[in-house]
């Protein structure tokens, strides 16, 4: 039987799972999730991630973006874009 992990703001069981079916890693509800400490929880975790998939924790994929720009609405700037302006 799988352990409910505890929410690492508030303390208390885990009780809300993911799309995917498995439990949330790290809170217990939205609201542990959207407050200033968890916010910049989130940070921390996505940096890190990017930091060990790519070497840098603040990557971005430039190429994507203007790829899907350029797919999607013909221009490489969304400043270029008639529905933006």
């Amino acid at each position: 039987m799988e352990e409910i992990p505890k929410c690492i703001i508030c303390g208390n069981p885990i009780q809300y799972k993911t799309s995917k079916g498995r439990y949330d890693k790290h809170f217990c509800s939205k609201a542990c999730e959207c407050t200033k400490e968890g916010k910049a929880l989130v940070q921390k975790i996505i940096e890190k991630t990017k930091e060990n998939r790519y070497g840098n924790p603040y990557y971005n994929n430039h190429e994507k973006y203007i790829n899907t720009l350029l797919e999607r609405y013909g221009v490489d700037s969304p400043l270029k874009v008639k529905e933006i302006e």
